[in-house]
């Protein structure tokens, strides 16, 4: 039987870079999504959001 452990496996400095990309992406998407497109402003913003969440939360 395989035993899988969920451990938090994120420093600080992981962490706050993390949270520091994922508002930066978060950004870029809101104010240039116009002109990078409704796709992919929707992946940034996703895609920002999770790894601010994945930031905050330490996994």
């Amino acid at each position: 039987m395989v035993n899988l452990s969920f451990q938090r496996n994120l420093g600080t400095a992981d962490r706050v870079v993390r949270i520091i990309a994922g508002v930066i992406l978060f950004f870029t998407a809101l104010f240039y999504g116009s002109a990078l497109g409704s796709v992919w402003s929707l992946l940034l913003g996703v895609f920002g959001l999770f790894m601010i969440v994945e930031g905050f939360i330490g996994y």
